[in-house]
């Protein structure tokens, strides 16, 4: 079976390969039926600089040819997860990324030093953004429970 996706990324110029997950998630505004329609997740831009996706250059339109996923859909503190990017929640399997956080910890010039991405809470894994759809294993749509925290309500079926 073949690993959709870009054959590697860039890490400030240098070529990193990518980790095939099992399972991660994409937080979106994009609507379910406007992405069974297109076939999956639409590409993006054609930037493969990890950093300039985790902190695009300031007055240059991004260009990431990423999009962001994690690990889970909401930590237990419901603090961080792909439920907290959007309306919309994707599960996406087997699908290739690179760990952001990991990949760019102590790599980033400094005034004093290095540093690593800024967003460091968010556990991003940045993955192609062309998401076919049959990576796609299910869509939820985000909703608050009482107290106004973040649940998924599964899209049955999918797609």
């Amino acid at each position: 079976m073949t690993t959709p996706g870009y054959k590697y990324a860039l890490c400030l110029g240098n070529k990193v390969l990518p980790t095939v997950y099992l399972l991660l998630y994409h937080g979106t505004d994009e609507h379910p039926h406007s992405s069974t329609r297109v076939g999956g997740l639409p590409a993006k831009g054609t930037d493969l600089e990890l950093l300039h996706h985790a902190e695009p250059p300031p007055g240059v339109a991004p260009n990431s040819a990423f999009r962001g996923a994690t690990l889970f859909v909401l930590s237990l503190l419901r603090d961080a997860g792909a439920a907290l990017w959007g309306q919309y929640v994707y599960e996406i399997s087997a699908y290739p990324g690179y760990d952001v956080v990991t990949l760019l910890q102590g790599r980033i010039p400094c005034p004093g030093g290095f540093r690593g991405v800024l967003m460091q809470a968010e556990q991003e894994i940045a993955i192609p953004a062309e998401v076919p759809l049959a990576r796609i294993t299910r869509a939820g749509i985000v909703k608050p429970n009482l107290r106004g925290l973040p649940i998924i309500e599964w899209v049955s079926p999918w797609p």
